[in-house]
């Protein structure tokens, strides 16, 4: 009887993480421009590097540093195909950058960038950044279900077999 209150709560717990991950999902794939900062500059420094954040993890992503911009801005890519934004952004360019502040003390990077404009083109579309939100919230869902579906086996049967819900 323990043991089933105890995997009860951690499944509890984790359909409560996953749900919150489908939230954050959801509310970050919802763009308007406007609602974020933008700051226009000339680009002193580009490439790929290192992005350190308050964890103390790190990822390669493309950065540049706009003059008179307190941090790097840049992006992650999951596989790290940083190419057509080498290729399209100089040093000398002109960029107007939307992205959201924050205030972590050790990140050397921010990679809340939304989209990235050099003159009418635009560099990087705020689709990418959505779409990163997107996933995350259909992760967050299929994952949700998924506990759903272990807590009620769980409850019905009194176990789930080798982690895999068994409510039929």
């Amino acid at each position: 009887m323990f043991e089933k209150i105890i995997g009860l709560f951690f499944l509890i717990l984790g359909l409560g993480l996953f749900l919150l991950l489908t939230f954050i999902g959801y509310e970050n794939q919802k763009v308007n421009l406007n609602d974020y900062r933008t700051y226009e500059n000339i680009v002193t420094e580009k490439g790929t590097g290192l992005r350190y954040d308050n964890r103390k993890k790190n990822s390669k992503v493309f950065y540049v540093k706009i003059k008179d911009l307190d941090k790097k801005v840049g992006v992650y890519r999951m596989f790290k195909n940083y190419d057509k934004l080498l290729n399209d952004i100089n040093i000398g360019d002109k960029l107007k950058v939307y992205y959201k502040p924050n205030n972590y003390k050790n990140e050397n990077i921010n990679i809340d960038v939304i989209q990235i404009e050099k003159g009418k083109n635009v560099i990087l579309n705020k689709g990418e950044y959505q779409t990163k939100y997107r996933i995350l919230m259909i992760m967050g869902i299929l994952a949700s279900l998924y506990m759903i579906l272990m807590i009620f086996s769980l409850l019905k049967y009194g176990k789930v077999e080798n982690g895999i819900p068994t409510i039929f």
